[in-house]
């Protein structure tokens, strides 16, 4: 499956995204862009519909076997790939690199091996804040928006889908 992306993405999302695949990527992980991020990707970029975006921030979920492996991303993404720790909220960073995309935040949501069930999350130290993940394994498993590749000259792109390389791509 292939989209034709008709409108390019704003540069700061694009930086964002960026620094978010290649720390990852240093680990051997694949972050899924979810939330409002991947609803305006498809519905701005791809289909041209307007919406009202009620957050800024871009979210990423991310496969992981334990809370030291997220603590381990956590520590790439701050010591190598621009972003810096909001102490406040465990699952949340800033962006602080340079150019576009600089004061964006990044929400990490963790799934996988470290779930308490199929649908949830209890975060350390005290497991008593909980966040939902319904849904995660299965859009990993189907392939849900990874990541951006290399953009070669020309207006607009390609977003291909499931059963790609790499599943979310702009060319």
């Amino acid at each position: 499956m292939a989209l034709r992306v008709k409108q390019p993405l704003p540069a700061g999302v694009e930086a964002v995204i960026r620094a978010m695949q290649a720390g990852a990527g240093q680990l051997g992980l694949e972050p899924l862009l979810v939330g409002a991020t991947a609803r305006d990707l498809l519905l701005v970029h791809v289909f041209e519909q307007p919406v009202r975006r009620a957050t800024l921030d871009v979210d990423f979920a991310v496969a992981l076997a334990s809370w030291e492996q997220f603590e381990a991303l956590k520590l790439e993404l701050i010591s190598g790939h621009g972003f810096q720790d909001e102490p406040r909220q465990k699952q949340r960073l800033i962006y602080g690199g340079e150019g576009e995309g600089k004061g964006m935040t990044i929400d990490l949501v963790p799934f996988g091996g470290l779930q308490m069930d199929d649908n949830t999350v209890a975060w350390p130290p005290d497991m008593d804040v909980l966040m939902t993940v319904t849904g995660l394994r299965g859009s990993a498993a189907g392939g849900c928006f990874r990541g951006i590749g290399a953009r070669p000259s020309g207006e607009g792109g390609l977003l291909t889908g499931p059963g790609d390389p790499e599943v979310f791509r702009l060319e």
